[in-house]
């Protein structure tokens, strides 16, 4: 899902992004931690040949600050603190299902045309192996909106009330 939402984005200069910071618990416990420790015993071993003799005690020391740790945890989600997983746990506890997104800087936040434009740019991701249009549930939630101004103005409740236009 996220790496969906980033595809929407994809080629476009930063400042015409729909789009800005999007956030998941794979932000901060990757699912490929396995091929990314493969890559760092490399790099270790690649510090460890004996050409590296050659440079002087400078340079090795240089690249001695480089040298990633043999002993990396991996990183599980329920494990994080609960500040950092605040914002990405369910009510029920469960982790890992919210995605933030936040709009980029092509979008003003006070401007109903962007915001519709973020929320269509949302609503049209497309997921491997396909499925509904609605993977966020944004649409029950535009409904379930749209119902609540329904019940308050049936039960006599104006709602916001619009300002009188000037005359020009």
């Amino acid at each position: 899902m996220v790496a969906a939402l980033r595809r929407i984005d994809a080629g476009k200069p930063p400042a015409e992004h729909v789009l800005g910071d999007i956030r998941s618990v794979l932000d901060l416990a990757p699912p490929d931690q396995a091929a990314k420790r493969e890559v760092l015993a490399e790099i270790r071993r690649l510090l460890d040949d004996d050409a590296l003799e050659a440079l002087s005690d400078e340079e090795r020391a240089q690249i001695a600050e480089l040298r990633p740790p043999a002993e990396l945890p991996t990183i599980v989600a329920d494990e994080l603190p609960p500040a950092v997983l605040g914002r990405l746990r369910e009510r029920d506890d469960r982790v890992g299902l919210l995605i933030s997104v936040r709009p980029g800087p092509a979008t003003d936040e006070w401007n109903g045309k962007d915001l519709i434009r973020f929320a269509e740019a949302v609503r049209r991701i497309e997921l491997p192996g396909g499925g509904g249009r609605d993977h966020l549930g944004l649409e029950r939630g535009v409904r379930r909106h749209h119902r609540g101004h329904r019940a308050r103005r049936a039960a006599g409740d104006p709602g916001r009330r619009r300002r009188p236009r000037h005359p020009a």
